[in-house]
């Protein structure tokens, strides 16, 4: 009975600190996460992890990459609300654990439906302990062993959400999405851990990236090749990419315990999210990584973040980096800067700064990121597109819609 009482007592802080954050603004949402007990997905957990802002860490590969979580709460508050379930709704959720699958029946109602697989039978296992330990109707959701990138079978689908990180959509279950369905889903673009929003349009998904976020990645037919090559340092910082695999630890170290020289942009900006500036730059016709780090770096720029920052690398005649930052004027408006590391640096500086500046003059933080998936990697760039080949991907292509055109996953 104690026990219970401060489940609830967690519950309820957890669902005014998330709604103070801004991430249940959705009513619907909110109560949909105040009526589900997450201790019942991760019995072995502390209170105190569960109702945290972090992941809770379920299953680990032997060389130590996490293979199941349950996501952090207000991420899954976050896709939940992108996803915009509608009462009736049938629901295909890829990567069970069984909160999401109770979170979206929740929202599906009575009449809806939630079809929740996993590759992992232990996996589906914990995931029916945990929705059958709520005391809310649940009887909509169905979990699965299934492998979603060899198809469902004769399922169809008004919304599609993934919970791992995609190396490769898995058109087999696309197929199950009706026209004009939504497809949710973690998706690496240059580097960057973001959630892709989109419609399907006949043989194709079209949208946008209103997300960022960090999954377990795929298993099974869906499971990546060849990871990014990853670099550690003493700072707690590392580089991931296809670039950073002829980097030494120890040039990285050396490198950043440099001081960095700053180029000037020219270009000012309010605060943001900076996911649509990342994108760009991650998209660029440059080599770029991603720099990461457990703890801000004193230049002021975000590879404190755990998404990571996008910079311009070279690695030809020793390690050289360009990294964008933001240098505060006042309390409303920002100066983007670069700053370069490495004896190429100031050159690759001036590239992503140049960079940079085309980004604002298409409209900067207003201008909308646009994605086009489509299985036909043979087929030619469409015209307007940047090349697939610029986000270590074969069937994904990035664009900016104008501004003030409305955004095609809202058409």
């Amino acid at each position: 009975m104690v026990e219970k009482t401060a489940e609830k007592r967690a519950r309820e802080e957890f669902v005014t600190r998330l709604t103070g954050d801004g991430h249940l603004d959705d009513p619907r949402v909110r109560s949909a996460v105040a009526s589900l007990d997450r201790s019942a997905f991760a019995p072995d957990a502390a209170l105190e992890a569960v109702y945290s802002d972090d992941a809770i860490r379920i299953i680990a590969h032997e060389d130590g990459r996490w293979l199941s979580t349950v996501s952090a709460g207000w991420l899954q508050a976050a896709m939940a609300t992108a996803l915009a379930v509608e009462p009736g709704d049938r629901i295909i959720e890829v990567g069970s654990g069984g909160y999401n699958a109770a979170l979206l029946a929740q929202l599906a109602g009575p009449t809806g439906s939630v079809l929740s697989v996993d590759i992992d039978p232990s996996v589906i296992d914990r995931a029916r302990v945990g929705i059958a330990a709520q005391d809310v109707d649940l009887s909509g959701i169905e979990v699965r062993v299934a492998d979603a990138w060899r198809g469902l079978g004769e399922e169809e689908a008004d919304r599609i959400m993934l919970t791992v990180d995609v190396a490769h959509v898995p058109w087999p279950l696309v197929s199950a999405l009706r026209d004009g369905g939504t497809f949710l889903a973690p998706m690496r673009l240059g580097g960057l851990g973001t959630c892709v929003l989109t419609r399907r349009r006949g043989d194709a998904l079209i949208g946008g990236i209103p997300l960022t976020g960090g999954f377990v990645g795929a298993q099974g037919e869906g499971e990546a090749g060849e990871r990014p090559a990853v670099v550690n340092t003493d700072e707690n910082s590392w580089l991931t990419g296809t670039a950073p695999g002829s980097v030494s630890t120890e040039a990285f170290d050396a490198m950043i315990a440099e001081s960095s020289r700053v180029h000037e942009t020219g270009v000012q900006i309010g605060p943001i999210l900076w996911l649509n500036l990342f994108l760009w730059i991650g998209a660029a016709p440059f080599p770029t990584a991603t720099w990461s780090a457990t703890t801000p770096r004193p230049e002021g720029f975000t590879a404190g973040s755990p998404f990571g920052t996008p910079v311009a690398i070279d690695t030809d005649g020793g390690l050289s980096l360009a990294a964008p930052a933001a240098r505060w004027i006042d309390d409303e408006h920002l100066d983007l800067i670069v700053h370069a590391y490495g004896p190429r640096g100031d050159e690759l500086a001036e590239r992503l700064a140049a960079h940079i500046r085309a980004w604002d003059a298409i409209g900067g933080d207003d201008a909308k990121p646009e994605i086009l998936i489509r299985p036909h990697s043979a087929d030619p760039t469409p015209d307007g597109w940047l090349p697939a080949a610029r986000l270590d991907r074969d069937d994904t292509f990035l664009r900016w819609t104008p501004l003030n055109e409305p955004h095609p996953s809202s058409r």
